[in-house]
């Protein structure tokens, strides 16, 4: 399995066995990535583990400190990435 894989897997498989709930500190993470040059396939690959499970099973939730968040939709994707990073727009990534 290559780097891209094993970075997809990682956040899939989390989500699949926490049936749809991940910690916010694998989407700070993601978007620590974001912001540098070097982690634009990190990102990516991460973020597309997100989409495909939303897509398949249609519920995530990101899990802070003292709430949680459900992703439903794409839009609520983007609401909630936006937290961490004010320019994340899905569209740019679809």
């Amino acid at each position: 399995m290559n780097y891209h894989e094993n970075n997809f897997k990682e956040i899939f498989d989390i989500l699949d066995k926490n049936n749809g709930k991940i910690d916010s500190k694998y989407i700070d993470d993601i978007f620590y990535a974001y912001q540098i040059t070097s982690g634009q396939g990190y990102f990516k690959t991460r973020i597309k583990a997100i989409f495909d499970y939303l897509e398949k099973h249609s519920n995530v939730i990101v899990c802070y400190f003292d709430y949680e968040t459900s992703i439903n939709n794409l839009q609520d994707l983007e609401d909630c990435f936006q937290k961490h990073d004010s320019t994340f727009k899905v569209g740019d990534l679809l």
